[in-house]
């Protein structure tokens, strides 16, 4: 009876042993990611999804189909987060000011995050803006 309770606890143990090994990274990135905040999270998730619309954008308008997304819809909030990340870095380096050691680390990796995202939110979306304005060197 003794040894089948020992074999029942250590079993158990394993089990769970394996399983917070395996949550632990999902722990940590759920946790680095409510330490972003929620706005800042969803501006992010949508400065990423017109990152993933800008290579169907050839330049034309398309007022129908799918090709709207990209064509019109992705451009114009495009635009409204190239002026929105950084509104939100001045004022995450506002509040940096005030904060203390752990806030400055949370809003220095958010700063970072930011500045990345609005980088390549730029770089996907600086051939479409280049065929628009008609200064396209390809053509």
């Amino acid at each position: 009876m003794d040894s089948s309770y020992t074999r029942v606890w250590v079993r158990s143990v394993v089990y769970y042993s394996h399983r917070s090994a395996d949550t632990a990274g999902a722990c940590r990135l759920n946790n680095w990611l409510k330490s972003l905040g929620t706005l800042r999270l969803l501006m992010m998730l949508t400065a990423l999804a017109c990152i993933v619309a800008a290579p169907f954008a050839d330049g034309k308008t398309y007022m129908h189909d799918w090709r709207l997304l990209p064509s019109v819809i992705a451009p114009s909030i495009m635009m409204m987060l190239v002026f929105a990340i950084p509104l939100d870095v001045c004022m995450a380096k506002v509040f940096m000011s005030d904060a203390d050691s752990n806030e400055v680390a949370r809003l220095s990796r958010a700063i970072r995050i930011e500045l990345v995202v609005l980088m390549l939110l730029v770089l996907s979306w600086l051939p479409f803006m280049l065929k628009v304005m008609d200064y396209w060197p390809f053509d």
